[in-house]
């Protein structure tokens, strides 16, 4: 995923269109990069490296995303993610997917 977004913003970048596209492409990372991959990998195995360099390469590429505009339009359960991978509570969500999987929702 990581060589993916490097191929994206590159390609934005060559075009200069990264700067105006910055907060969707910084959105959109927050939902691959952050959430999905995250949650994937943190599912696998709550210290795994990945899950440094995932927090890392978006400190790296989108310093802001935290105060991205685009944050309200997650939904309620990816907010909650969204708080607690900031939080770093890598437990508590293990058990939020754990039960969610033993309600088969």
């Amino acid at each position: 995923i990581l060589y993916a977004y490097d191929d994206i913003l590159s390609w934005y970048d060559a075009r200069g269109l990264l700067e105006t596209h910055r907060k969707e492409l910084s959105f959109q990372a927050v939902q691959h990069i952050l959430l999905a991959a995250t949650v994937r990998v943190l599912l696998i195995d709550k210290k795994h490296e990945l899950i440094g360099r995932f927090r890392s390469y978006m400190e790296e590429h989108f310093p802001n995303y935290r105060e991205n505009p685009y944050l309200p339009l997650l939904d309620s359960n990816k907010r909650l993610i969204y708080k607690l991978l900031l939080k770093k509570r890598y437990g508590s969500i293990r058990w939020i997917f754990r039960i969610k999987g033993l309600l088969g929702k």
